[in-house]
C-alpha cells in the first residue's frame, strides 16, 4: 500500500507542476504516505486542502518528495511533462479518464511541446473521426499505447 500511495503523490506532483492538477490533490497525496516522510512532508500534509494553493505547495513539494525517495519534476521541465503523460496513461487504465479523453489531451499538449511520449496519442486523436462519448476501435489503440507507456515507465530507474 505504502508503495501505492507513493505513486499515487508522485503522480500527482508532476500532473500539479504541469498544470494539471489542483493543489489539494497534492495535499491529499501527500496525507496518504505521511508515516514515511519527515518535516517537509508533514508541512505539506498539514495544509489545508480547502485553501491550499500553488504558493502553498510549492516551496515544500521538492523536499517532501526526497523525503519519499521519489524525484521532483519543475514545473515547466520536459521531464514533468514525460511524467505527466505516463500518470495521465495510469488514469485511463484506472478508469478515470477515457481513451479518448486521453488522446485529445495528448493532442492538445503535444502540439505545443512536442514531447515524444504524447506522440502516438496525439497521432491516435487525429485519426478518430468520432463523437465525443462514442465507442470506437481506436479506443483499443490508446489503452495499448497507454500500457506500453507505463511499461516503459516502470522500467526506468
Amino acid at each position: 500500500m505504502a508503495a501505492r500511495a507513493a505513486a499515487a503523490l508522485h503522480d500527482v506532483a508532476a500532473l500539479w507542476s504541469a498544470g494539471l492538477a489542483w493543489p489539494a490533490g497534492v495535499v491529499r497525496a501527500a496525507c496518504a504516505v505521511l508515516p514515511d516522510g519527515g518535516d517537509s512532508l508533514a508541512m505539506l500534509a498539514g495544509l489545508p486542502e480547502a485553501t491550499a494553493d500553488d504558493t502553498d505547495v510549492e516551496p515544500l513539494l521538492e523536499a517532501a518528495l526526497a523525503e519519499v525517495g521519489l524525484a521532483y519534476h519543475p514545473p515547466g521541465s520536459a521531464t514533468v511533462l514525460d511524467h505527466a503523460v505516463t500518470a495521465k496513461a495510469r488514469e485511463l487504465l484506472a478508469g478515470t479518464i477515457t481513451a479518448q479523453a486521453l488522446a485529445r489531451w495528448a493532442y492538445q499538449v503535444n502540439g505545443l511541446n512536442q514531447i515524444p511520449a504524447l506522440e502516438p496519442f496525439g497521432l491516435l486523436h487525429a485519426s478518430y473521426g468520432y463523437e465525443p462519448g462514442d465507442p470506437n476501435p481506436l479506443d483499443d489503440d490508446v489503452y495499448a499505447e497507454a500500457r506500453a507507456l507505463i511499461a516503459r515507465a516502470d522500467r526506468r530507474p
